[in-house]
C-alpha cells in the first residue's frame, strides 16, 4: 500500500513498521510546518492565552466549590487579596580590612 505525502502529494511506500507516516521526508514535514505557521502567525500565542484562561477558570471553579462546601459545613468564608511580598533588597556591602595575620 502506498501513502500520499501531505506536502508534495507524491506517493511513497508504507514502512515495514511503525505508525502511518504523513510526509515522505523530513523536508516535506518542515515545508508543511512553515506553511502552517505562515497561515496563522499568532496561533501559538492564542493557544497559550486560551490555556491560561482555561486554567484560571478551572482554579476559580475549584475555589467556588471549596467555599460552597465550607459554607455548608457552617463556616463563614471571607476572601481577601493577599498582600504582595516585598521585592528582596540587596544586602548592604562594605569593605572590611583584612586581619593582620592573613
Amino acid at each position: 500500500m502506498k501513502y500520499r505525502c501531505r506536502a508534495c502529494k507524491e506517493r511513497f511506500p508504507r514502512p515495514a513498521r511503525g505508525r502511518k507516516p504523513k510526509y515522505c521526508s523530513a523536508a516535506c514535514r518542515q515545508k508543511a510546518y512553515r506553511r502552517r505557521v505562515a497561515a496563522d502567525p499568532h496561533r501559538w500565542a492564542q493557544r497559550l492565552l486560551t490555556d491560561d484562561l482555561r486554567a484560571n477558570r478551572d482554579r476559580n471553579a475549584r475555589m467556588r466549590g471549596a467555599i460552597g462546601v465550607l459554607e455548608q459545613m457552617g463556616y463563614e468564608v471571607q476572601l481577601r487579596l493577599a498582600a504582595r511580598a516585598k521585592k528582596p533588597t540587596r544586602p548592604n556591602l562594605r569593605v572590611v580590612e583584612a586581619p593582620p595575620n592573613c
